[in-house]
């Protein structure tokens, strides 16, 4: 259903009010296609550095989904993005309350959802590196390795968590262990013509 600002009966009494024209692009669609219409907008303002706009955005999106339904794995999707947006504007408690409430859904959503299961671990390890919590950091990241050898479907995901594994062990000054995640980061790419050739140390997958 839609909100009461987009139903018939409301938007006539807003039309027989103004001569200004009102624009409703999304009036005919249904909220989770708006939810998913604003997930694409934020993370497309995000990529362009429009960090306050684009949590705007998303922040909105994310607390109607809690509203409407808020154990859903659509909702844990919406927290995982609004995180993502949190961290590119340092916002690193933010996030990780995101990222946690998005956990608790996938330990508990089908296994189809294993993908967004690990991505959650790795978002979450890698905050966790970012406020220098390494044992935690390696504990998450390690759980989204174990996720991804396991289903080996996506070799960018498995690669970007070898490399966050890589810059926590070089944070902590292990760098033979550092060394060897790298190496099979990169091995996973030059294997995989289909992954984009980027730096190493710029490959953490959000």
């Amino acid at each position: 259903g839609q909100v009461a600002s987009q139903t018939l009966t409301s938007m006539q009494v807003i039309n027989s009010v103004t001569n200004v024209p009102v624009l409703r692009p999304v009036c005919c669609l249904d909220k989770l296609e708006i939810i998913d219409i604003s997930k694409k907008i934020a993370s497309l303002l995000d990529n362009m550095g429009e960090y306050e706009e684009a949590l705007k955005i998303i922040d909105k999106a994310c607390r109607i989904c809690k509203q409407k339904q808020p154990n859903h794995y659509n909702t844990a999707i919406m927290m995982n993005t609004c995180a993502v947006i949190q961290l590119s504007n340092k916002d690193y408690s933010g996030a990780l309350e995101n990222l946690l409430a998005a956990k608790k859904i996938f330990d508990l959503s089908p296994e189809k959802y294993m993908i967004e299961r690990a991505r959650t671990y790795n978002n979450i390890g890698a905050t966790y590196m970012y406020v220098k919590k390494y044992d935690k950091a390696l504990k998450y990241c390690n759980e989204a390795l174990t996720i991804r050898l396991l289903l080996q479907e996506r070799p960018i995901d498995l690669s970007n968590t070898y490399t966050t594994l890589g810059l926590i062990y070089y944070t902590i000054k292990d760098n033979k262990k550092a060394l060897e995640h790298h190496q099979k980061a990169l091995a996973i790419r030059q294997k995989n013509h289909s992954v984009p050739n980027l730096d190493i140390a710029n490959s953490l997958y959000f």
